[in-house]
């Protein structure tokens, strides 16, 4: 999934960028059934379900723990559905943008 969503990103293919983060959610819910340790709990579940209507997609990020999901949407008018669904039921969502310079010596 990651590949995936690798070359989706270089091909400029919000689609299958989209497919592919649902790919990468679906397999870590899997791993985690089959180890019989939930990686996608209830309320990453949950989020994954409020980006899916928002014609987004959504997948946990971290360590575990259920702390944080990372979604991704086409365009501005989908993620803003999405802000609104996760403030509706309590989630809190902490905007990010991509292309910020990142830390470095000078």
């Amino acid at each position: 999934a990651a590949a995936a969503f690798d070359a989706a990103l270089l091909a400029r293919s919000t689609g299958e960028a989209l497919a592919a983060v649902s790919a990468h959610a679906d397999a870590m819910a899997a791993l985690g059934d089959a180890a019989g340790a939930p990686i996608v709990e209830a309320r990453l579940a949950r989020i994954g379900a409020l980006a899916h209507a928002s014609a987004g997609a959504a997948k946990p990020s971290g360590a575990g723990g259920g702390d944080v999901a990372l979604a991704f949407f086409a365009d501005e008018p989908s993620a803003t559905r999405f802000d609104a669904a996760c403030a509706g039921e309590g989630f809190v969502v902490v905007p990010v943008s991509l292309g910020a310079e990142g830390a470095r010596l000078d």
